[in-house]
């Protein structure tokens, strides 16, 4: 995971990013454990509401292709995050 300005930033296996690029698949499911990144985590999620202009990449890690989404949601299940971000069309 990765932090840019609004973007977050996440690399994804072939079989799952072929599905997140396609809209089939508009999440990923992430456990931040690393104290620096949950750090860089956490105020990014602070201000998510406050910011509407959010954004996330997924990028394939055989491939270095990659894509940028609108972030419409970032929750929480047990130790888990779920981001989740709107199709384009």
């Amino acid at each position: 995971m990765k932090i840019e300005n609004n973007t977050i930033i996440f690399k994804s296996t072939p079989e799952y990013y072929q599905k997140e690029k396609a809209g089939l698949k508009c999440n990923t499911v992430r456990q931040i454990t690393k104290p620096d990144e949950y750090k860089a985590f956490h105020d990014f999620y602070r201000c998510f509401e406050a910011i509407s202009n959010k954004t996330i990449t997924i990028i394939n890690v055989d491939t270095e292709e990659s894509f940028n989404r609108r972030l419409t949601d970032i929750s929480v299940y047990k130790n888990c995050y779920i981001f989740s971000w709107e199709h384009s069309k």
